[in-house]
This record gives structure tokens, sequence and C-alpha cells, in this order.
């Protein structure tokens, strides 16, 4: 896995046009590449080595045309890898584990069940009972289809950058906050359905009430001018946290690696060596500890979606 790594680097690093691409990539939406102008190296794709072939630096052009009208298009296909293949590798994911448990549900047996089948139910059953311990018995079988699907969609999308060759769509922010904006949307459709949408509303201003006309008034005066702003504001930023906190810390172990595969990559400079394909593996500790961080992440980003549905469900429903 090491000396895949570097040799991904050095073939990247070769070609400094490329490079550059790579890096102005980066800063537009998460392209990964060696940094140029200061900034940190990280470990290409195998579709980033695609990218610095010279077919895919050709522009290519086609016309879309209709009765009334025409439209050049030109594109190259770096350009597009550049854009996109964080989205391929996303719906790559997804394809290939359809496919695998599409393949080992044909065998699922309720009499004797295989290895698999054993640990999946175990790995289920366990994950279950987190959920329903936060939002109860009823609440957690509810929710616990997309809070499990959020957390293995997550957690494999973490360590697919572990991968030689592949990429972790979590690295960039476009698939973080995506899949914020699916939590927030879930949970503000969950708060509306199951409360009302004037008992949510009251929910937002604080529950204002008191004790007298004078103190009521004052309580709905409170909660109308501050307490339903800032609850709003609280409810605006949650997908923000989530995606931030998610794709801050992914994007710092892929930078992470790629720091010490080029240190290693130097070393061996250092012995004399001009133009060296394999380096020392001084990043491989770093995969432990990439491991453990992309499983902690995908706990926490599930952990808060199910408080988020917590928070808004009808105070009857919520676990004790």
């Amino acid at each position: 896995m090491a000396d895949t790594t570097t040799t991904l680097l050095v073939a990247v690093e070769t070609d400094s046009a490329a490079s550059q691409t790579v890096a102005a990539g980066h800063a537009e939406g998460g392209v990964h590449g060696v940094g140029q102008h200061g900034g940190p190296p990280e470990v290409p794709s195998g579709l980033d080595l695609v990218a610095t072939l010279p077919f895919a630096k050709q522009e290519h052009q086609f016309t879309v045309a209709t009765p009334s009208w025409k439209v050049p298009v030109r594109f190259k296909i770096a350009d597009v890898i550049h854009g996109y293949q964080n989205q391929f590798f996303a719906l790559l994911l997804v394809a290939v584990t359809a496919a695998v448990l599409a393949r080992k549900l044909r065998r699922v047996s309720l009499g004797k069940p295989g290895r698999f089948q054993a640990l999946v139910e175990m790995l289920v059953e366990s994950f279950r009972d987190l959920v329903c311990g936060v939002l109860g018995e009823k609440n957690g079988r509810r929710y616990l289809p997309y809070i499990g699907s959020l957390f293995l969609f997550i957690l494999l999308c973490n360590l697919m950058g572990l991968v030689p060759l592949l990429r972790s769509p979590t690295s960039v922010y476009q698939t973080t906050f995506a899949l914020g904006i699916c939590t927030f949307l879930y949970v503000q459709f969950t708060a509306v359905r199951r409360n009302g949408p004037l008992r949510y509303l009251y929910h937002l201003a604080g529950e204002p009430r008191g004790e007298g006309l004078f103190m009521t008034l004052f309580m709905w005066a409170l909660g109308l001018a501050l307490l339903l702003p800032l609850h709003i504001l609280e409810e605006l930023i949650k997908p923000i946290s989530l995606s931030v906190r998610l794709f801050g810390n992914i994007l710092g172990e892929d930078v992470l690696l790629g720091v010490f595969a080029m240190l290693g990559l130097s070393l061996m400079g250092w012995f004399g060596w001009e133009q060296p394909l394999v380096g020392f593996p001084l990043q491989l500790p770093f995969f432990f500890l990439a491991l453990l961080t992309a499983t902690v992440q995908a706990i926490v980003f599930a952990l808060l979606s199910m408080v988020y549905f917590l928070v808004v469900l009808p105070h009857d429903e919520k676990a004790h």
C-alpha cells in the first residue's frame, strides 16, 4: 500500500501543468493532488492519474442541436474528472455495496445462518440497541433505517480514502453538506409532521407561558423577539456544523497521509536516488489513526442526527 501511494505521488508530481490544474480544482471543490502554491500534498486517486494523460487534456467538441437551435459544447476529460470524480466514487460505493449485499441476501437462511449473515445480524442488533437507547423503542425502530444507512455510507466513504487509487467522497464539502441537508430536511419534516406547524413554532419560541397576564405577555414577547430567531438560526446552523466537522476531519487525514508520503519520498532523495519510485512508508502508522478517525466521525454524525430527531419529537414520545 505504501509503495503504491508513493508511486502515485511521483506520477502526479512529474506533470507540473496537470498538478497546477489539480490544485486549482481543489480550491474550487476538493480535487486532490500534490499541492501547488504552498499547499500541502495529498494522495491522488487513480482518476487524477488519468487526468494527467495527453488524451485527457485534449479538448473535445460536439454540438447539441434541435430543429430551432444549436449549442456547441467543449470539454476536456481532465476537467470532467476534476469536477465530478467525488460523485463518481460515491456512486461507485453505492453500486458495489448494493451488488455485494444483493448477492449475499440470496443466501440468507433463518435456520442455518452463515458467518457473514451472523456478523451482519450482530452489527445491526448492536446499532439498533444504540438507536433505541437514544430515541426509545418505537421511534428507534422507525428511524433506524435512515440512521443506519447514513452511518454505513459515511463509514465506507471515509474508509475509501485509505485504499490506493480510490478517493474518500467525504473529503469534499459538497458531499458532507448534502448529507447534512438530508438530515436537516428529515428532521424538519418529522418536527412538522409529529407536532404540527403551530405546535412546532410554539416550541421554537421557547413554549412561552407565565402566571398572570403581564408575565404571559412578557414571555410571549421574549419568545417571539429573541428565542424564535435564535432557534431558527440554530436549526439552520446544524447541517453546516455536521458537514464542516466531517469534511475537516477526513480532509485532514488525506493531507496528513500525503505529507508523510512525500516526506518518505524525499528521504530516498537524500540517499542519492534522484527519482525514487518507492519511499520510506512514514505514512503507515497514520493509516491506523485514520481507521479510528473514520469510524468515530461516522458514529458522531449518526449520534448527532439521532439527537436532532430526539429534540423535535413530542415530549411524551421521547426516550426516558
